[in-house]
């Protein structure tokens, strides 16, 4: 994890999925099952990318507050957003470090309840939107974005979670 985000004072909940694992921090308590959210996500991205590579990132459920300044400091946008991801890439022998995932549980419920879909199922969307950003997709272009978001219907779809991007017309199948 970067040090401007560790946490020495948090104890991290290890998740380990085949080929992936993850360290979720939770910063703030909260009824959600943010644990089931973090396995079904590692489930889909296993049950996509296993391999013969062992992959290992952090996830930090944070506030508003919180993601705000991380998001003006890295992307100079002083707002709340919902993820932001720090790609790493370091290679240690025994696992690849793809990085760091940062999301803000306060925007995600928001926006759940905005777009009237479980919360639950937008924490796990999310979760895999980060760690493809940590695994070098983007959405800046459209080309990109329409390679990113077709990958996230399919695993989704894999976890029985609806296409989040129906809206825009991208099919399901």
């Amino acid at each position: 994890m970067t040090d401007v985000y560790s946490s020495d004072d948090i104890d991290p909940l290890s998740r380990k999925r085949g080929f992936f694992a993850l360290d979720l921090i939770l910063e703030l308590e909260t009824d959600i099952d943010v644990v089931a959210c973090a396995d079904a996500a590692l489930a889909a991205m296993d049950g996509y990318f296993g391999s013969e590579i062992f992959y290992a990132a952090t996830l930090k459920i944070v506030d508003d507050e919180t993601i705000q300044g991380a998001n003006a400091e890295f992307r100079h946008k002083d707002k709340p957003t919902n993820v932001l991801s720090f790609p790493d890439g370091t290679d240690d022998g025994e696992a690849l470090y793809l990085g760091d995932i940062m999301m803000s549980l306060d925007t995600v419920m928001r926006e759940a309840k905005e777009q009237v879909k479980p919360v639950e199922e937008h924490i796990v969307h999310l979760m895999i939107h980060g760690f493809l950003h940590l695994m070098g997709y983007d959405h800046e272009e459209e080309s990109e974005a329409v390679e990113m978001e077709t990958l996230e219907i399919e695993l989704l779809q894999t976890l029985d979670i609806k296409n989040p991007y129906e809206e825009k017309g991208i099919p399901r199948d």
